[in-house]
């Protein structure tokens, strides 16, 4: 258990400093944060980008446009 736990950190945290290259505003970089906080520890998305886009109040076309430069 303490190994997935230190895998789901080293992956969030590789996965937001790719973020931080790929994404150029500060809006797409807190979409991004969103969607690979809400990622499993295999890189899947595990709330529908509906239920993120109203808890995070992010725009649903900024997440789906985001997702695809992740995927």
């Amino acid at each position: 258990l303490e190994n997935s736990i230190i895998s789901q950190s080293s992956l969030f945290e590789h996965l937001m400093n790719q973020a931080k290259t790929t994404f150029e505003t500060g809006e797409e970089l807190k979409a991004a944060e969103e969607l690979i906080g809400n990622m499993d520890r295999k890189g899947f998305i595990t709330s529908p980008l509906e239920e993120i886009s109203f808890l995070s109040n992010i725009k649903l076309s900024l997440l789906e446009r985001v997702l695809e430069k992740i995927q």
